[in-house]
């Protein structure tokens, strides 16, 4: 049994898998296009100045915010960063 058989039978049995690696491509995509480099402009603003600051210059809220994280972190544990 070749190794993709055997990955195969291993993450085959993970419920949703299918769902996870169907939108790993996207994902990819997503993290060059102008909306997620303006997204991740605005993360970092908010980390140097805080959240007042960041809702004056830009108009994001705390849990938008935290949202955009969070799809973050998703992201870099689908690519292994």
């Amino acid at each position: 049994m070749d190794h993709s058989a055997k990955a195969h039978l291993v993450f085959s049995r993970i419920p949703g898998i299918r769902r996870y690696l169907s939108m790993i491509p996207s994902l990819r995509q997503f993290n060059t296009s102008e909306v997620a480099q303006k997204r991740l402009e605005i993360i970092q603003f908010m980390n140097k100045h805080g959240e007042v600051a960041t809702k004056e210059a830009f108009g994001a809220d705390r849990k938008v915010i935290g949202r955009w994280r969070q799809w973050r972190f998703r992201a870099e544990l689908a690519w292994g960063r």
